[in-house]
């Protein structure tokens, strides 16, 4: 075996220090996981039946040891028997670990990808080393990252092609995939992580997986087609969450355009069936997928080149269509970036909408405003009169040598003037005093930086 690829990182974070360092995986025991296997003589264009797709669940330790135990007899008979050509695929599939449950509802955990179907880290570690996994995908599976990751070891007897995909953990059901090629050998080692076990009724099932190696007949001991395939599921679980999102948000919308004209034409306050905080909820999610698209999308583009080398033209073969890896990578591109076109349309008419909602409660506002300034308009001139009248500067019964106004009018001008240039005055300065304030302080936060 080769002792070469190190696995400690797969248990422990490399970047803290002591002894309190944490567990980057999880194992829990009880949740099958499926081993898979195909091998065929090199060269052979025969049909691939589901016969020939050999997978089993695998329960426990005794399961997976002896599993892995067979694995490692038939790499030692094939590397001793030169003159037997084989291609094969080694494939396990960790299926997901359930999400909890509180009152009720799931809480989706966005480390939930972490928890291995694993009775021990031992038994895992074994995996690791005999499937060759690179020791970097323990630390994206952790971090949740979205990547597309291609690396290449020389340092055995053979040269090892690593790819690690690893889409979004802010995304529902995220998934990734580890996968070694070794080119002398036509041995291909995969590992799948996050995908539901065939008692789910749900998407990325694992016979999903087992369908469309079959599917892909002869072209399935392509390493590309496990990428394909990652990168298929991965695709038609995000465009219908966007759908089911966007189909979502609409109804939301046009109920609240309803409930907006019909109190219009009431003239009173549009009271929504529909909570406001549903659709910004649903708007938050829309934004979160449309960054996790966008950024996949940047991965699948940065990788087209390496595919376009590693791969020429062997994107499907089978029942799939051939095609020239370069050319499908930009045309999935292509698709994500349309799906990013969908999930802005949605939000820019979220947006509208509360916009729209917005101007119809300050329409309100400014009637409720126009009503109370024409009732001032009315009240205000005669209250002043009244005051003025009522402060005895007035005389209307005035005697002998007696004026109707008294001679200290001008008092309450001075007075109610001078304070009023008071006011103004101290809000004056008071105003400029805040804005130095706050000049002072943006200018002390710049220096910091």
């Amino acid at each position: 075996m080769d002792t070469t690829w190190k696995t400690a990182r797969w248990s422990w974070d490399s970047g803290s220090q002591g002894p309190a360092r944490s567990p980057l995986l999880r194992y829990h025991a009880g949740r099958p996981a499926y081993a898979v296997q195909i091998s065929r003589q090199k060269g052979g264009a025969t049909p691939l039946f589901s016969k020939d797709v050999h997978s089993c669940p695998i329960k426990d330790e005794r399961d997976w040891n002896a599993w892995l135990d067979n694995v490692q007899r038939q790499n030692a008979y094939f590397a001793a028997e030169p003159s037997v050509k084989l291609t094969s695929l080694l494939l396990s599939i960790c299926p997901r670990h359930p999400d909890t449950e509180h009152n009720g509802e799931r809480i989706r955990n966005p480390a939930i990808l972490r928890h291995l179907p694993f009775p021990n880290e031992a038994t895992f570690r074994r995996l690791v080393e005999t499937f060759h996994i690179h020791q970097a995908t323990s630390t994206m599976i952790n971090r949740g990252w979205p990547i597309i990751l291609r690396s290449e070891d020389h340092s055995g007897p053979e040269k090892k092609i690593c790819y690690t995909l690893r889409c979004s953990n802010a995304l529902e059901n995220d998934t990734a995939l580890a996968l070694t090629f070794i080119p002398s050998k036509r041995l291909t080692y995969a590992i799948f992580f996050g995908y539901h076990g065939e008692e789910e009724k749900k998407r990325n099932r694992v016979d999903t997986i087992l369908g469309r190696l079959v599917f892909a007949e002869h072209a399935a001991l392509e390493p590309f087609t496990l990428i394909n395939t990652f990168i298929q599921l991965e695709k038609v679980q995000r465009f219908e969450q966007v759908e089911r999102h966007a189909d979502e948000m609409a109804d939301l919308i046009k109920n609240f355009q309803l409930n907006a004209a019909t109190a219009a034409a009431k003239m009173s306050r549009p009271v929504h069936e529909d909570d406001p905080r549903d659709l910004v909820g649903l708007a938050a999610e829309m934004t979160l997928l449309r960054n996790g698209l966008v950024s996949w999308a940047r991965e699948l583009e940065r990788f087209k080149a390496k595919a376009v080398v590693d791969f020429g033209s062997s994107a499907g073969g089978g029942k799939l269509p051939l095609l020239d890896a370069g050319e499908y990578l930009e045309r999935e591109v292509d698709e994500y970036q349309m799906m990013v076109r969908r999930c802005e349309g949605m939000l820019e008419q979220v947006s509208m909408t509360f916009q729209m909602e917005t101007s119809s409660i300050a329409r309100q506002e400014v009637n409720k405003m126009k009503a109370l300034a024409v009732l001032t308009m009315v009240f205000l001139p005669a209250t002043f009169v009244a005051t003025f009248m009522s402060m005895g500067l007035f005389n209307w019964q005035p005697g002998e040598g007696e004026t109707v106004m008294s001679r200290y009018w001008w008092v309450y001008f001075a007075v109610a003037g001078g304070l009023t240039l008071v006011v103004f005055l101290v809000y004056f300065f008071w105003s400029r005093l805040t804005d130095a304030w706050s000049l002072w302080r943006e200018k002390s936060d710049r220096e910091m930086v």
